[in-house]
């Protein structure tokens, strides 16, 4: 752990001293208003597999306030600390596509589903372009993590292409991730 954890409930009994009641709402506030965020993005070339799951590696970390990002797991930010999280995904592949060719971005907690169902916790199924790239897919997920689950963007696209695709390295279309600690 490397910051504030989450307040809990306070308790103000009267006849103690104010002082101690005080900073215990401080300690809150200031974990309110500084609590984890991260936001990561894969700048560098590399393959993702077609008709298979694809962790996405960061290697440009632009923000990790409670370092849970490493590294020696590059697809992974290790929770901080425990709460809901609000986590945005976007993966983005260069190369050339072919007719009926699907992307599906998902979030994995720990290896696994938080649904239960699955691989992952799909977004929606992206078809894309013949031609042109980037070939671009977005999610939105809440999920509940504990203290030291792992959070992972995962991406699985069809069996169409002739050949494995590339991460997008071009400026602004490269994939990213971006996590906020929404409350308990």
């Amino acid at each position: 752990m490397s910051g504030p954890q989450p307040p809990a409930i306070p308790n103000f009994y009267p006849g103690l001293p104010a002082l101690p009641q005080l900073n215990t709402m401080a300690q809150a506030f200031a974990f309110l208003l500084g609590g984890p965020s991260f936001r990561a993005r894969r700048a560098a070339t590399g393959t993702a597999t077609k008709n298979a799951h694809t962790k996405v590696p960061w290697d440009t970390v632009d923000e990790d306030s409670y370092s849970g990002w490493s590294a020696a797991s590059p697809t992974r930010y290790t929770v901080q600390a425990p709460g809901w999280y609000l986590v945005c995904g976007t993966v983005s592949l260069s190369g050339t596509g072919a007719a009926g060719t699907l992307m599906v971005p998902a979030v994995v907690v720990s290896g696994s589903s938080p649904t239960g169902l699955g691989v992952g916790f799909e977004g929606g199924a992206f078809a894309v372009p013949v031609s042109g790239s980037p070939m671009v897919a977005s999610g939105v997920w809440e999920v509940y993590c504990n203290l030291g689950d792992y959070i992972e963007l995962d991406l699985w696209y069809s069996s169409e292409p002739a050949s494995n695709l590339s991460w997008s390295t071009t400026a602004g279309t490269q994939s990213r991730i971006e996590l906020t600690w929404m409350g308990i």
